[in-house]
């Protein structure tokens, strides 16, 4: 049965859907007052906690979210970014890969992994989950993007160039790949292709003064 027009739930995702982040909060702590153990208002609570900024204050509501829903892949991957973010990089690696078993042909599990395992200092195991989420998802640019970062701080050039221009095929407005392009052909001493990337580059981002040196 669908939730009737006046459903709580319902009108705190319609705040949230519109942007109102404190509207939607309020309404969602209301309905966890009444159901604390509400897992969609409780992940709603930390959706609107982490895009406000709050890290610290979404943790717990993540957390119990996933507890509460332990088969909601979405839930972890959530979860593990976060923790992420907030340098619980032991953290974020488990519930990252509790995501990964959930939702294996899921690519933004495999990179969410990824994510947890870079912030953990573990770059070879990165670049493989990322290697697993872009055969899911050839063109996830995000993926192919950090990929590509990996490999050139291991003074792969070649490949990381590759994943630049494959992330710029599939998100042709990822100006950061366009930026790193260019450094890394620079690194390679392809003088003519490094600064059309950054020519490129500057155009979108005139005032970016990095883009001078």
């Amino acid at each position: 049965m669908p939730p009737a027009p006046d459903d709580p739930f319902r009108r705190a995702a319609a705040a949230h859907a519109a942007g109102d982040l404190a509207a939607a909060e309020a309404l969602a702590r209301d309905l966890l007052a009444a159901e604390p153990d509400h897992a969609d208002a409780l992940a709603l609570l930390g959706l609107v906690l982490t895009q406000a900024g709050r890290l610290g204050d979404a943790l717990p509501a993540w957390r119990r979210a996933a507890d509460l829903r332990p088969a909601a892949a979405a839930h972890w991957h959530n979860l593990a970014e976060l923790c992420r973010r907030l340098g619980r990089t032991t953290e974020a690696e488990a519930a990252a890969r509790t995501a990964v078993t959930l939702a294996p042909g899921w690519a933004e599990a495999h990179f969410g992994l990824g994510n947890a395992l870079r912030e953990a200092g573990r770059p070879a195991e990165a670049v493989r989950a990322y290697d697993r989420a872009v055969d899911r998802n050839p063109r996830f640019a995000r993926a192919l993007y950090n990929r590509g970062n990996l490999h050139r701080e291991a003074g792969r050039g070649g490949a990381a160039v590759d994943d630049y221009r494959a992330a710029l095929a599939a998100d042709p407005g990822l100006t950061d790949a366009l930026v790193n392009l260019g450094a890394a052909l620079g690194e390679l001493h392809r003088w003519a292709e490094a600064e059309a990337a950054y020519r490129a580059a500057l155009a979108r981002r005139p005032g970016d003064a990095d883009l001078y040196q």
